[in-house]
């Protein structure tokens, strides 16, 4: 019997960063989100990080489409738009802009 000395991973070049939510951001979503829940208007909430995006849906039943969604994009996507963008039903714009906290301004001030 030979050993076969392990085939090593094909390396094409630099990983891709992949873009996500930091602590700060995450807090004040998840802030956002309890608000929502103790209102009774969200019930469940998925988190997708991606290569070119990072999402946050808040859903009212686990089996359906998002209510609202909070996209992190990164800041050479819209340099003039802003990396952050809350989205409604049928893709409706919400709010824009470089933080958290103003993306998220058009549920705190209902």
């Amino acid at each position: 019997m030979t050993v076969q000395p392990p085939i090593p991973f094909p390396q094409n070049g630099p990983a891709a960063t992949q873009v996500a939510f930091d602590r700060r951001e995450l807090t004040q979503i998840m802030g956002l989100y309890g608000r929502m829940v103790a209102a009774g208007e969200w019930r469940d909430y998925g988190l997708s990080f991606l290569t070119d995006v990072a999402v946050f849906s808040a859903f009212r039943r686990a089996a359906e489409t998002p209510l609202y969604r909070i996209e992190k994009r990164p800041p050479s996507c819209a340099p003039n738009r802003g990396c952050m963008l809350s989205s409604g039903r049928m893709g409706k714009s919400c709010g824009a802009g470089m933080t958290s906290r103003r993306c998220c301004g058009c549920w705190s001030a209902s």
